[in-house]
């Protein structure tokens, strides 16, 4: 069974604490890809364990080990989310490198950039124009909280603001 799949099931089933046992007893081999994957899942299941200070210590100790910086972005985004600390979570996405990987992992760079226009936006602050526009009209997204939101739901965000000059309620 490889890595990812076995990742996969620990997750689906929400054995954390199996996830870190594994891969603390099969470190990564040598291939970028191996030292990639063996850190975000480092990390995941960190944030399963809901050792969110962990997380980010790992997180932020395993960084060179990420070929996806957009990755690296969103991850840090979501344990300064779960932390309740919001504007730090923004800010993490903001600097994501999305045009630099839109080619190369174009799933992340586009989540990174829905994610930073959409809490901008339920912030109150102002997502930029040219990343909204960027986004595809049939675009969806998870937040971290489970939620299901899509470029409509952006839209009528920023609609809001427009309107109010107050932010949204940002859950």
């Amino acid at each position: 069974m490889s890595l990812i799949d076995r990742m996969i099931a620990y997750a689906s089933t929400g054995d954390w604490a199996n996830c870190q046992a594994y891969l603390a007893a099969h470190p990564p081999g040598d291939a970028p890809e191996e030292q990639s994957s063996h850190a975000t899942w480092s990390v995941r299941a960190e944030i399963g364990l809901h050792r969110l200070d962990d997380a980010l210590h790992r997180l932020d100790a395993t960084a060179g080990r990420f070929q996806c910086r957009c990755g690296l972005s969103y991850l840090h985004s979501e344990i300064y989310w779960l932390k309740g600390e919001q504007s730090a979570a923004i800010e993490a996405l903001r600097s994501a490198p999305w045009s630099e990987e839109m080619d190369s992992f174009p799933g992340l760079a586009k989540e990174t950039m829905f994610l930073y226009c959409y809490f901008l936006a339920k912030a109150g602050r102002e997502a930029p124009p040219k990343l909204v526009q960027a986004i595809p009209e049939d675009y969806r997204a998870i937040l971290f909280d489970g939620r299901r939101v899509n470029k409509a739901d952006l839209l009528a965000a920023i609609a809001q603001n427009q309107t109010t000059r107050r932010p949204s309620r940002l859950r």
